[in-house]
């Protein structure tokens, strides 16, 4: 969008109030679903959420050509639903690394992701300006909503939802811990309340020969 305003703004006849307004609408979305979506993807899942997200974005850019056409608040809307789409993706990518990636590599993993997300602004506004160019400012609109469909339809095929196979030995072990130490206080008790009792007898059976 930060491409696409200025000629769209020359297409549509928007003030510079306007394009302000457009600009801004965005961020009304991803305000919004910042403190909800660390508590959703906590609760369903954040392979869910990821996937939601995208989803939703990918439909508010898909409708913002035609949204364009209809007015300047119609646009806006499908703005805001971008907006809440993204607004999911930090917390959900964070719980996705959490349950997938070890401890040991987690850091690595999030430079990874975060590094990717920046080579990906980059690369698109490098692709945006040649495409309007070429096609018109639709184009960019259309073209970043399918290859956000695609990405939705080929999520679910690498599995995301199994979790890594050390981390599911790190679980074990961290859920075993707990059990060893129960079973290690139980049995300490056990040993003292039964050195308590024969101390007991001790001193009643040393009373009664009195």
């Amino acid at each position: 969008m930060s491409v696409a305003v200025i000629p769209m703004a020359k297409d549509l006849g928007w003030s510079a109030t306007e394009r302000g307004l457009v600009s801004s609408s965005f961020f009304w979305g991803y305000s919004l679903t910042q403190v909800p979506a660390g508590y959703i993807s906590t609760k369903i899942g954040g392979v869910k959420v990821l996937m939601a997200g995208v989803a939703l974005w990918s439909f508010g850019t898909l409708i913002a050509p035609p949204a364009a056409h209809l007015g300047i608040w119609a646009l806006c809307a499908t703005r805001v639903l971008v907006g809440l789409g993204e607004g999911f993706a930090p917390s959900a990518a964070t719980s996705v690394l959490a349950w997938q990636v070890p401890s040991t590599e987690r850091s690595r993993a999030v430079t990874t992701v975060w590094g990717g997300l920046d080579v990906g602004s980059a690369v698109g506004l490098l692709l945006s300006g040649p495409l309007i160019r070429m096609y018109g400012w639709p184009s960019v609109f259309y073209l970043f909503a399918v290859l956000g469909g695609i990405w939705c339809l080929l999520w679910p095929l690498v599995r995301p939802q199994l979790q890594d196979p050390l981390m599911q030995q790190q679980a074990a072990v961290a859920g075993a811990v707990p059990r060893v130490l129960q079973s290690s206080v139980g049995a300490e008790a056990s040993s003292s309340a039964a050195a308590a009792e024969a101390i007991v007898d001790a001193r009643i059976a040393a009373g009664s020969m009195d």
